[in-house]
């Protein structure tokens, strides 16, 4: 969501050693980007962003301290395409313990919408690739 073309990971090397399957996820995501789309925001509330780089997309989610959901529709991608989507998202007990997340992959076609439960203070990412 926050367009740094500098980026870096902010906490201690140990946590992301002992988390190396979100590692692996976040050290995917680039820097640099050639289109940006927002999907929905609403100011104060939430905001979902889609990057573009090299043919790829990223989008990332985040919500104020509200736990919500929030319809992704994903005017991208091309008719009559399907995409493979890897989501980094919050489960129910990320308002317990904000540590707790998942990772799921599906495949998409054009016209496709994604329902995030988004926990309080907390977000999303995706990472998508036309198949």
């Amino acid at each position: 969501v926050f367009d740094s073309p500098l980026a870096m990971l902010c906490d201690t090397p140990s946590n992301y050693l002992e988390d190396t399957v979100c590692t692996r996820f976040i050290t995917e995501i680039p820097t640099v980007f050639e289109k940006t789309q927002v999907l929905s925001a609403k100011m104060g509330s939430h905001i979902v962003t889609a990057r573009e780089a090299d043919g790829k997309w990223y989008v990332g989610a985040l919500t104020d301290w509200n736990a919500r959901k929030v319809t992704v529709s994903f005017p991208f991608m091309k008719e009559g395409s399907k995409y493979s989507v890897k989501i980094l998202a919050d489960t129910e007990e990320s308002n317990v313990t904000p540590t707790v997340y998942e990772i799921t992959e599906a495949v998409l076609e054009a016209g496709a919408e994604i329902e995030l439960d988004l926990a309080q203070g907390g977000g999303a990412a995706m990472i998508i690739e036309e198949i």
